[in-house]
Parts: structure tokens; sequence; C-alpha cells
């Protein structure tokens, strides 16, 4: 039977007084800032505070005013950027006449690395290339398209181009809830030791990587499809509607065979183990030899629809689908199909490992064994995409949807049901998520966590009311990342189909980090030049996360008051609150160091210890 749903706020007045947070300090910024009008925290930990009378840095542990930018007054908030991994942040103002200012800032100093001044320039994505010890940004200026190149092994600019004219006027590069829009079709490629290849639309280019210049562009008659260097021959190859285009990669010289057709659009390019190209098209895929140009097949591998080309062992498993249905095929190294396999529903994912190639459709999921055969007897039906987690230890996978809680194991192939029975309140399609706990495994959406243990039995359900409204950090899309302590983002479910990306071909290579925090000095993450480490996040600041796994933080409210809560994740129990003077409350929650910093009447920052 359905363990009850309890409103957990008839439970917080009994909580509250028995945990009482603690005010680790504060900081009153009306002399330096007036009005903060917003707060946001950088990756190494500073509070990065934004008002009417300029740009402040705080020290995450005092409070202490780190640095001060009085120029840089009133920045929307819709513009500040944090890149990932790394200690810098941009941000644009905007003069009384319109004209943008863009700045990189380095968050742990204050130091502005990149001043646009008063160009109109605005930054947009930006591509981390580490073999460079650099950074590769999108830039827009009126109505041209620009790349820079940031050395982040110097803290400077090294070169800046002009690439194309720019189109959908200078709104086309803005900051989205997810990430920075692009000119670039494809990511820039290190072509050999002294070159960048990279994708416009419909045009090539290579540039010079001392200076930026364009040594050469080609453009083609239709939008690229795909786009490949290979180091082996020097070659470039792009598809083209149903055209393989070759050039050589230091004239961009034409060099593609006449004789060479395609059947239909060229989707995708990828180099296999053996050094041959594989060329994936949306009615069948070949392989390339790149030392003689020709095709290795005399005739494609045909399938309908076809999305994916896996190469596993000496073999290659294709996924075609169409709006009811999927195929999956097993093709040989000679290009003959060894078997084929048909699944109800689009295959939107689909992975090898030890017992055959695991899958999942939008109405079941399974897996196909080596041999073509289906292993579960009874397939996992699903009526909207599930949430997902991987047990690395147990190496299992667990998926939750329409009230059910599955698990199956990786290496013996077998798969049970936990509980057909547990409800989340007010649930829509593509908001619940899943982590796996040490004794079982935590339900949850912004405001619901339930736990069910590794027997199926339901340790507790408890719903918290939002309030009426979210501001500051408290977005829908942010929660993901709060209650799960690290690495988790909503983007509709389809997301959390990417941690089954740990799996790996046949098995596991990542375990994941199962460490204790006992070990200072590793490092999570950083920067480094000729393997020297300019810029990491040690263990130390990472593994205090380990706590924050431990509990979720929601903002919840009633008649009596609004809060924000820990919750203990695997007893439920509200463990601390801190209450909130505002219905719509200015906050960042600090999974790191599990703190929350409350940004209080516009003007006082208080940090509480959790």
């Amino acid at each position: 039977m359905q363990k009850q749903i309890i409103y957990a706020f008839l439970l917080l007045s009994f909580a509250i007084p028995l945990s009482a947070q603690e005010v680790k300090w504060q900081r009153d910024l009306k002399e330096e800032l007036y009005n903060v009008s917003w707060i946001e925290q950088a990756n190494e930990g500073t509070i990065i505070a934004s008002g009417d009378k300029g740009l402040v840095g705080l020290n995450n542990q005092t409070g202490a005013i780190a640095w001060q930018h009085a120029d840089l007054k009133a920045i929307d908030r819709s513009t500040f950027h944090a890149l990932e991994n790394l200690p810098y942040f941009q941000v644009e103002t905007t003069n009384l006449v319109g004209k943008s200012r863009a700045l990189l800032i380095d968050a742990s100093s204050g130091k502005i690395l990149f001043d646009s001044k008063e160009e109109n320039l605005k930054i947009g994505a930006h591509h981390l290339m580490p073999a460079l010890s650099g950074i590769i940004f999108e830039l827009k200026q009126e109505s041209r398209n620009k790349l820079m190149f940031f050395d982040y092994s110097k803290n400077e600019k090294r070169w800046m181009t002009d690439i194309s004219e720019a189109s959908g006027g200078l709104t086309s590069v803005v900051k989205k809830s997810l990430g920075l829009t692009s000119f670039l079709s494809y990511a820039p490629q290190l072509a050999g030791n002294d070159r960048i290849l990279i994708g416009e639309k419909e045009k090539v280019y290579m540039l010079g990587l001392a200076d930026g210049k364009v040594i050469w562009s080609q453009e083609m008659d239709d939008k690229l499809n795909a786009l490949l260097y290979v180091e082996s021959d020097k070659k470039v190859y792009a598809g083209i509607k149903k055209k393989l285009m070759v050039m050589d990669g230091a004239t961009g010289k034409d060099l593609t065979d006449g004789k060479m057709k395609i059947g239909s659009s060229l989707e995708q390019i990828y180099p296999n183990k053996a050094g041959q190209l594989v060329i994936v098209a949306a009615d069948g895929f070949n392989l390339l030899n790149p030392a003689t140009g020709s095709l290795v097949w005399k005739k494609s591998h045909a399938l309908e629809g076809l999305s994916q080309v896996l190469e596993v062992g000496d073999d290659y498993y294709a996924v075609g689908g169409f709006e009811k249905g999927s195929v999956i095929s097993r093709v040989s190294k000679d290009g003959e199909r060894v078997w084929k396999e048909n699944v109800d529903g689009f295959a939107y994912y689909f992975k090898p490992i030890e017992k055959g190639i695991f899958y999942l459709s939008t109405e079941k999921s399974n897996i196909i064994s080596y041999d073509g055969e289906k292993l579960w007897k009874k397939d996992i039906r699903f009526k909207s995409i599930p949430a997902v987690d991987v047990d690395l230890k147990n190496k299992e996978v667990v998926f939750y949807e329409d009230n059910t809680l599955h698990r199956f194991n990786l290496e013996s192939g077998n798969i049970e049901t936990l509980n057909e029975d547990i409800k989340l309140e007010k649930v829509k399609d593509f908001t619940a998520n899943l982590q796996v706990r040490p004794d079982g495994y935590l339900i949850y959406t912004p405001q619901h966590t339930a736990f069910v243990d590794k027997k199926g039995g339901i340790r507790y359900n408890l719903y918290y009311p939002p309030l009426v409204t979210f501001g500051g950090f408290a977005s829908v899309a942010q929660f993901g990342a709060n209650i799960a302590g690290v690495d988790v983002d909503i983007k509709g479910n389809l997301e959390t189909i990417k941690s089954l990306d740990k799996l790996s071909h046949g098995s596991l290579k990542s375990s994941g980090d199962q460490n204790e925090g006992t070990t200072k000095e590793s490092v999570a993450a950083g920067l480094y030049s000729n393997n020297q480490p300019l810029y990491e996040i040690t263990k130390k600041r990472f593994s205090n996360s380990k706590q924050i796994k431990d509990h979720a933080f929601i903002v919840t409210g009633d008649d009596t008051g609004s809060r924000i809560v820990m919750v203990n994740k695997d007893s439920g129990k509200v463990e601390k609150a801190i209450p909130l003077k505002d219905k719509s409350p200015s906050y960042l929650i600090d999974v790191i160091d599990n703190r929350v910093f409350l940004n209080e009447n516009n003007k006082l920052i208080s940090c509480y210890q959790m």
C-alpha cells in the first residue's frame, strides 16, 4: 500500500526550534552599492554582488570585501555567466546611449582580464582548449561575428579576428537560461600544431593559431552537416546534403572524388579504431579509407531513419527511427547485416553493456543480446521519459516513472520492480529526478522528496508547498543542482539519460567519486599550461560537498511564513531552517560549503552556515 504523502509544512513548527541556524557573517553594502540588485556565486566561491554604485566581490568565508569596481554600475543579471570549472565570469554593461561593454573578470582577484570598452561588443559562447592553454570566445560587434583567443596561462588576450557578417542584430548573442548562443556550427578543432578549424553555417575556415588570421576558407552550396579534421592525412572532411567534400588542410583545395556519392543527407563523420572514417547518412552508413579516399564497402549498409552508429568490438550497431518504431541492426566490419531487431517506440538512447545493447524508447526498455535476442522476457513500459540514475558500486541502473521504481543489474541483465505505488504530489511529466543513495533511492521534484529503500519500502514521502513566487537563485531549473549536491541539471528528464554515459563499452570505466574527501591535495577540476597548474579546485573545497550530498535545500511556505529548509535525504527530517522576510527572496545556496547567502532588504548580505 502507498505510504501517505505528508505535507511537510505541518512538521516545520516542531523541527525549527530544535535546529536553529547559525549566522556566520553579515555585510551591509549600502555604502558600497546603495541598492543590491542581485547576488551570484563564482565557481571558486566568491560572492558577486551588483548594485546601483558598482560591482563587489565578497569572500564567501568571512564576508570581507575582496574587490570592488565602482564603474560597473547596475549590471543586468541576465548578462552574468560563470565559465564552467573556471574562476572567471563575464558580464555586460550598457551606457546611456545603448552601447554595450563586455568584460571577463577573475572572480578571486577582481582583475579585469578583458574589457571591450565602449566598442559595443557582446560575448557569446566559449570553447575551452586545454591543449592550447586557452579559451576561444565567440563575439559580436555591431554586425560582425568575431572570435577571440584568450591565453589563460598568461591571463591575456592573444588575438581577435573578424569572421563573418552577423545576422539577427545585436540580440542574436544573448545569455539563455542554460548557456550562450553561438554563431559557430561546430566547436573549434585543433588542426595540426599551428591551425584551428571552424565551421559556420555554409562556410569552413582555417585560422592561424598565432594570430587568428584566416588562412583559407571554403563556401559550400548548403549548410554543413558534419565537419572533421583528420591528422593522419591532414585533410578536412565536410558533409553537405548528399555529398562528402574533402579539402586539403593546408590550402583548402577541393580534393573531392566526383564518383563518390552519398545516398541521402550526410549527418555525421567520426574515426573508427582502425583509422578509417565512419560516414553516417540519413538512410545508411559506410566506411572511408583516408589513405585512398575511397569507400571501403561496395554498398552502404541501409537503415531507415538512421540516427546513430556505435562501434563495439569488430562490429557496428546502428539505430534507425521513425514515428512509431525503431530498428537496431548489428553490422559486421565487412558491411554485412548480422541481425536486425524492431523496437516499439522511438529509441532515443542505447548503450552497449556486458550482456548486450541496453535501450530506452518512448514506450519501453530492454536489453538486446549480442546474438539479437531480448534478454528480458517482459519489457519495462514507459508513459514518458523516466528518471534515471546509475549505481556504480553495484553496477545497477534504476528507473522511476509513472509511480513505479525499477532496478536492473548490468552484469546479469536481471530486472526487478521495487515499488509500483510511489505517488508524488502535483508532479508533471519530465520533472521527477532520481538519485542513488547508500541504502536506497531518493526520488524528488523541486518541492517533493521521497525515499525508497533497497527492498522497495517507502521510508518517507514529503511534499513542501512552494512559495507563490520564486526569486533569486530559486528557479525550477536550479533546484536539480541544489538538491543533488553536484552535477544535476534539469532540462526535462531527457537530461537524466546522460548519467548513463558512465557506462562504457562493455564495462564501467569510471567508478565516480567514491572517496570521503580525506585527501586535501587531490584535484577535482583545474586549468593547466605545459603540465603546470594555473588554477585548481582542490579536494578541500570539493569534498565539503559530501555533506551537501546528504541534504536537500527546499524553499517552502505557508500562512505562518516562508523559509529555506535543509532536509536530510536519507531520513526526510528537516534539520535546519532559515526564515525568509520576502515572498520572493534573493538568495544563493552554496552546495560546496553548505551555506545559504541572503540578500536582505537589498543591502544586507547574510551568510548562514547550515
